[in-house]
C-alpha cells in the first residue's frame, strides 16, 4: 500500500472572508481527499489523508507576520518536522494511520523557546 498526503488548512473548515481564493483552493483539496480517498484505497491500496494545520512555520509565513517573533501567532505555527515525523510514524505503524479520506487537524504545542510539538486530531 501507499500513502497520499496533501496539505489542506484548518481555516478552510469554515468561511474565509478576505481569503476566498485560499479557502476555495484548500477546500478543494479537502473535497478531493474525501471523495477519492476511499476509492483509491479500495482499488489501489493507497490511503489518502489531508493534513490541516493552522499555519506552518515557513520563511514566507514568518515574513508575513514580521519576523520579530513577538506575535502570539508564532506559538500557533506548526513546524514542518512535526508533520513529517507524524507521517513517518503512520508509515512505520500503519495501524496508527487515519482511515482513507480523512481530514486531520494539526495543532501546535509550542513553547516560547521554540520547543514543543504538535497534536493531530481527526476532523472527518
Amino acid at each position: 500500500g501507499g500513502l497520499f498526503c496533501t496539505i489542506g488548512a484548518s481555516a478552510a473548515l469554515s468561511p474565509t472572508p478576505g481569503m476566498v481564493g485560499y479557502g476555495s483552493a484548500k477546500s478543494a483539496a479537502h473535497h478531493y481527499v474525501q471523495s477519492w480517498g476511499p476509492k483509491l484505497m479500495e482499488e489501489n491500496d493507497i490511503n489518502s489523508v489531508a493534513i490541516l494545520p493552522l499555519m506552518i512555520d515557513t520563511p514566507m509565513n514568518r515574513d508575513m507576520l514580521g519576523d520579530d517573533g513577538e506575535d502570539e501567532r508564532y506559538s500557533k505555527m506548526v513546524k514542518p518536522i512535526h508533520i513529517a515525523n507524524e507521517i513517518g510514524e503512520w508509515l512505520k505503524q500503519p495501524e496508527l494511520m487515519p482511515h482513507a479520506g480523512s481530514l486531520v487537524k494539526v495543532i501546535a504545542k509550542n513553547r516560547r523557546d521554540g520547543s514543543g510539538g504538535a497534536a493531530f486530531h481527526l476532523v472527518r
